[in-house]
């Protein structure tokens, strides 16, 4: 039953059991991102969670607990189904970027950005895309993401691990 997971939100991050952390990253205050997934489990999605510095606290930056329908671009991040979080960065203005893998025939990545706001949006990769090097990042196709690197000056770098690339979005 879905409804009886525990949210785990404000909980020491001590005692959350994270099933499979593959992305760290640290927010510009300091706190520490965590993205985790749990392969074959479709009760416990990929989710993004955020350790207060000062309290130890962890709270969900996004993912859902559930199988919801997922929320269009711009909808809240706590509903958003994470398929598999592989990187996460953030930007100078505090925005969170995680890159994920999406299950499809072929897998295909995509990079979303969570706003300040809490609000997710498709930041880069597209599913039928057919678009190259030079388009837009929203109309390529991006095979399976890997690694992201958020620099000072707010250009955010990904490791394409499927076209061995690393790209740099804007």
């Amino acid at each position: 039953n879905v409804a009886s997971l525990p949210t785990h939100d404000g909980m020491l991050a001590r005692e959350v059991p994270l099933c499979s952390p593959v992305a760290l990253a640290l927010h510009i205050d300091g706190d520490l991102l965590i993205g985790h997934q749990c392969p074959g489990e479709s009760r416990d999605p990929g989710r993004v969670w955020r350790v207060d510095r000062s309290s130890r606290r962890i709270h969900r930056v996004a993912g859902s607990f559930d199988q919801s329908p997922e929320p269009p671009d711009g909808g809240l991040a706590l509903g958003a189904s994470l398929d598999r979080p592989t990187g996460l960065a953030t930007d100078p203005s505090g925005n969170v970027y995680l890159a994920e893998v999406q299950a499809g025939s072929p897998d295909w990545g995509q990079v979303r950005v969570v706003t300040r706001a809490g609000n997710i949006v498709r930041f880069a990769g597209h599913r039928r895309a057919a678009a190259g090097d030079g388009s837009p990042a929203t109309n390529f196709f991006l095979s399976t993401t890997g690694r992201l690197l958020g620099t000072a000056s707010g250009k955010l770098l990904l490791g394409e691990t499927g076209f061995a690339k690393v790209r740099s979005l804007q």
